[in-house]
């Protein structure tokens, strides 16, 4: 593939707005000139609702952590009992989280784009499209997959990275009959004893939980992790381990990895049960791209909230809207963002095209300027004060 220097101008430099009536302001402004605006997020977005992010000033990378990429979580039953079990007791920290004023503000400004009440209708043959007219729109691409745009009312909300909140077997495919919070009730069943005389392997932070003695040692049974006088809400309702990013609990004790029971897919009987989501090193699905591809050829604004643009699938949404003409960008996060760098900001100044045959095609000679606005406010600041102000 040819990479052609592109015809587009940066406009630089590029100085960073940290004062917040000054951010909400041009932010503002910059919603009431465009008419389809993509809104990228990342986990900073939902760091307000209790969720830790990863690459921010307290992120789950600052303290060492380093999550589980598909090749480990395939390459052994073992390691997947490890995951499901930092997942098992983590999980109280994704499922109580509630959407935050910044899902709140984006839901409401979509919801109002939609209507009409915002933007104006365009002509969608002007962007490619069949030529009937288009209103105009604000959506929503996400890398996080907590699903809290969605609860707090966005309309169009694409999950980039996939759910949590939907199991998937990843040997065949199968689709699990029950959702992510229905899977806490499976595996405390298959690893509750169903006799108190059975061995039971606890946290030791777990101590403080009802009914939490062991059981006396009988190698005859199996060991299990909770006592048959336990309930999962009594277990849920202890905080036992530290909590990073997407609910992963800082589990390290071999003794209740090993011995934590997997449920099979129904489909196969394979343990390859796991969240449908894509892991570090996966890829995204295709037929998520051809909707990034789509709605980037109908844009004219981009914004990214939260993320620092740093795992590749962000940076392609990116690289796509400035390739299918979005020549303003803002971007709103409080740490470091990849296009605080000037050789990452030049990388947007180019162009990949072909045509089937593989042979360059030419570009038109016109010179554009790609206009990038750099916001080091929060998410949720920015927002509420220009819902305030505005």
């Amino acid at each position: 593939m040819s990479v052609w220097p592109s015809s587009v101008t940066l406009m630089s430099p590029m100085n960073k707005i940290t004062d917040l009536p000054t951010a909400s302001k041009l932010l503002s402004d910059f919603l009431h000139r465009k008419s389809r605006v993509l809104v990228l997020t990342g986990a900073g977005i939902s760091k307000d609702s209790g969720i830790p992010d990863y690459r921010g000033k307290h992120g789950s990378y600052k303290k060492g952590h380093r999550p589980m990429t598909i090749q480990e979580f395939k390459s052994s039953t073992y390691m997947r009992k490890r995951y499901w079990t930092r997942g098992f007791f983590g999980y109280k920290n994704l499922n109580e989280a509630k959407p935050n004023a910044g899902h709140r503000e984006l839901a409401r400004l979509a919801n109002r784009w939609g209507s009409g009440t915002l933007g104006v209708d365009v002509d969608a043959s002007a962007a490619g499209g069949s030529g009937e007219l288009q209103s105009s729109w604000l959506r929503v691409i996400t890398q996080n997959v907590d699903g809290l745009h969605q609860r707090a009312g966005s309309p169009e909300v694409l999950e980039l990275h996939g759910s949590l909140h939907r199991i998937v077997c990843g040997s065949c495919g199968h689709e699990a009959p029950y959702s992510r919070e229905e899977m806490q009730q499976v595996l405390f069943d298959l690893n509750q004893a169903k006799k108190e005389r059975e061995v039971v392997v606890l946290p030791s932070a777990a101590s403080s939980c009802p009914s939490s003695a062991s059981s006396s040692s009988d190698e005859s049974n199996s060991d299990y992790l909770f006592p048959s006088t336990l309930q999962l809400k009594d277990v849920q309702a202890e905080n036992f381990f530290p909590v990073n990013a997407d609910g992963d609990a800082e589990v390290e004790d071999e003794d209740i990895i090993t011995r934590f029971r997997l449920p099979a897919c129904q489909a196969c009987g394979k343990d390859f049960l796991r969240p449908d989501v894509v892991y570090f090193g996966d890829k995204v699905p295709g037929s998520r791209w051809d909707t990034v591809s789509n709605w980037t050829k109908h844009a004219d604004g981009l914004i990214t909230m939260g993320t620092s643009l740093a795992v590749g699938s962000a940076w392609r949404v990116m690289r796509q809207c400035v390739e299918n003409g979005v020549r303003e960008i803002v971007v709103v996060n409080e740490g470091p963002v990849r296009v605080d760098e000037e050789r990452d900001l030049g990388q947007l100044k180019q162009v990949v095209k072909e045509d089937e045959s593989g042979t360059e095609t030419k570009r038109p000679p016109a010179v554009e300027k790609l206009w990038v606005h750099r916001l080091e406010v929060g998410c949720s600041e920015v927002l509420v004060e220009m819902n305030r102000t505005t």
